[in-house]
């Protein structure tokens, strides 16, 4: 899904704000996942 760097979904560089709240949302997107994926990794673990 090439949601987080497509030009059209941050309005083309118009508008600053915009961009900031883009790329303030996707970090945290992206953080969400990186912890969800080590979660279920460690869990992975602990069952086996």
């Amino acid at each position: 899904m090439p949601i987080a760097n497509s030009p059209e979904k941050q309005g083309g560089g118009c508008n600053l704000n915009e961009i900031k709240r883009a790329e303030r949302a996707n970090l945290r997107w992206h953080m969400t996942t990186v912890v969800g994926v080590c979660t279920r990794l460690i869990a992975e673990r602990t069952v086996r």
